[in-house]
């Protein structure tokens, strides 16, 4: 499946995240950015089962421009290593049938929150996700085990859930 490059959705994160670099000094905007692109992510892995590398490549920009300019690239590593280091983990254990690169590709773009938020966002997401599937094993029993779940709408509201939790990044 080839995806353009010129759709709305893939523009509008772009045109966000460019501005989130340009005005931004503080994490506000790069917030609002994350907060963006996680949620057609998340719209994207509900409808199709994958997260598209044209919806992550303006916040992997963004990520690599504040890393260049934004003098604390301590700050971004770390977040992107919480950030994708424990799904990318879960990939490795599990050989991609637990959790797919896009979910890992993400979560090291939800790093630009720095290590604690991104931290913030994968425990949430987790925690989400673990209630959504014991729901499914009661309803469903052991066909529940067979079900593909998509992550990204967890890590969605993860980002949600550290932005409504830190007053102020939003």
């Amino acid at each position: 499946m080839r995806i353009e490059l010129l759709r709305p959705h893939v523009l509008l994160i772009a045109a966000v995240c460019i501005i989130a670099v340009l005005v931004s000094r503080d994490r506000g905007l790069p917030s609002i950015a994350i907060l963006a692109v996680c949620a057609v992510c998340a719209v994207s892995d509900l409808q199709t089962g994958y997260i598209f590398d044209a919806a992550i490549a303006p916040a992997a920009a963004m990520f690599a421009l504040l890393c260049i300019f934004g003098g604390n690239i301590e700050f971004y590593g770390a977040g992107a290593a919480v950030g994708g280091g424990i799904p990318l983990l879960l990939f490795i254990a599990t050989r991609g049938s637990g959790i797919g690169f896009g979910d890992v590709k993400l979560g090291c773009c939800i790093g630009v929150l720095g290590a604690a938020a991104a931290m913030q966002v994968i425990e949430a997401a987790f925690i989400a996700g673990g209630a959504v599937a014991l729901v499914l094993l009661a309803r469903h029993g052991r066909g529940a085990r067979r079900m593909e779940i998509p992550f990204a709408p967890f890590l969605f509201a993860g980002v949600v859930y550290n932005a409504l939790m830190s007053r102020g990044s939003l």
